[in-house]
């Protein structure tokens, strides 16, 4: 097993480092061509390259999710204390449903769809409905997110702060009380002492 192993990373290193190949037909001379130190930095290159790769990767994964998320809540009003929920909860969920899943699948729509719901649920729509209603909303919203968040292996303390944000947010764009109706103008109708215009 060793001198398999040694065989195949002596491959490898032949085509990385422009070994002569020619010369390591015989499984021997193909151990020995590369000392253990030129084995380990060719396997140290190996590491580098492939986490070169995977960061260019990942940066590229995060910056299609902040823009998908960028693309949502833009012209939204969002308060302060829910912003977190955009990069902390819904970006870190994403990114690891593109990494996991891609963007075809079923949880990375849905996941898109309540992220949608929470920004609604801060805006004019909300504002419009009743006390009541608002407040099932918000609460219904809100489980969700806590869920998806949850389901999503988001730690449990980071998760309390999202919820804590999120509730915050909700207190601060609650609509402000409508203000009392001016009374309408009495109408006069035309007697004889008020001869009409």
């Amino acid at each position: 097993n060793t001198l398999a192993l040694a065989n195949e990373i002596a491959e490898q290193a032949a085509r990385s480092i422009q070994i002569d190949t020619a010369n390591l037909a015989d499984p021997e001379k193909r151990a020995q061509a590369a000392s253990p130190e030129e084995l380990a930095e060719f396997a140290e290159q190996q590491q580098k390259q492939m986490r070169e790769v995977q960061e260019k990767q990942s940066a590229r994964a995060r910056k299609f999710v902040t823009q998908e998320i960028r693309l949502r809540a833009a012209g939204k009003k969002i308060p302060r204390p829910a912003i977190p929920l955009l990069s902390i909860g819904f970006g870190e969920v994403l990114l690891k449903i593109f990494k996991d899943e891609g963007v075809e699948s079923e949880r990375w729509k849905s996941t898109l769809k309540l992220l949608e719901r929470m920004l609604a649920s801060f805006g004019e729509s909300s504002a419009e409905l009743d006390d009541t209603r608002r407040a099932a909303l918000q609460t219904e919203v809100a489980q969700a997110v806590g869920e998806c968040f949850q389901n999503a292996g988001i730690a449990s303390d980071v998760l309390r702060r999202l919820g804590e944000g999120l509730h915050k947010g909700y207190a601060e764009c609650k609509p402000a009380p409508a203000a009392p109706k001016a009374p309408a103008a009495a109408k006069t109708t035309p007697t004889a002492e008020t001869p009409a215009a």
